[in-house]
């Protein structure tokens, strides 16, 4: 099947090849690779992928020996399975080791959206392991010149209005009870928080990406 071919300059570099299973794989050229360096992904994700891609089974073709068991049936890329952590292939040149037999969440993660601009999740990792944006980025997101950048509005003061004296509650086992009650219950923000390593808080270790199919159980 014939790859089809990008149609806006700023992701020529980027290749997208249908599958017959009607997934889209995506292959960066050589030169002139936007995600030389970067590696965001590679070391954010945890790649895990159905062990029948590797080449311990016909047809696979990533290198078993750098992959571990996650399920009965997944593996992951060694390095890559706690999540937040490097995979074993992504090389010291910012490259990956083993790119012609990269796993398929590899293959399905594009660096560019059909439209042409970047994939936010590209930018968000970049933002989140300190990597430089793309220079178009910064200058789409810099002031543009002669433009002062907005600031605080100036504080409203209001008049203040004194309140009539309040009466004294008289003692109850009730508001004895609410009192205590009070002291064990969390302030009302921490419901809302989370730790780095809650599954549920952005950027979470064991994130996969996007496309991944969910973990079997």
């Amino acid at each position: 099947m014939a790859p089809r071919q990008p149609a806006h300059p700023q992701y020529a570099a980027q290749r997208a090849i249908p599958t017959e299973d009607g997934r889209v794989f995506y292959d960066m050229a050589d030169r002139d690779n936007p995600c030389a360096g970067c590696g965001a992904c590679c070391r954010h994700y945890r790649v895990s992928f159905y062990q029948g891609e590797t080449d311990d089974y016909p047809g696979g073709q990533v290198p078993a020996t750098l992959t571990v068991p996650v399920t009965p049936f997944r593996v992951a890329m060694r390095g890559t399975e706690t999540g937040g952590g490097p995979c074993v292939a992504y090389g010291a040149d910012g490259r990956c080791g083993i790119y012609a037999q990269r796993p398929s969440p590899c293959r399905e993660f594009p660096a560019f959206l059909d439209d042409g601009s970047w994939n936010p999740e590209c930018l968000r990792l970049r933002a989140l392991l300190g990597i430089p944006l793309p220079a178009e980025e910064q200058e789409s997101t810099a002031t543009p010149a002669g433009v002062v950048a907005a600031s605080d509005p100036e504080p409203v003061h209001l008049p203040m209005v004194e309140l009539p004296p309040r009466r004294a509650a008289a003692p109850s086992d009730t508001s004895r009870d609410v009192a205590s009650s009070a002291q064990i219950l969390p302030w009302p923000g921490a419901a809302l928080t989370t730790t780095p390593d809650s599954p549920d808080s952005p950027g979470s270790p064991d994130e996969e990406p996007p496309n991944s199919p969910p973990l079997a159980a």
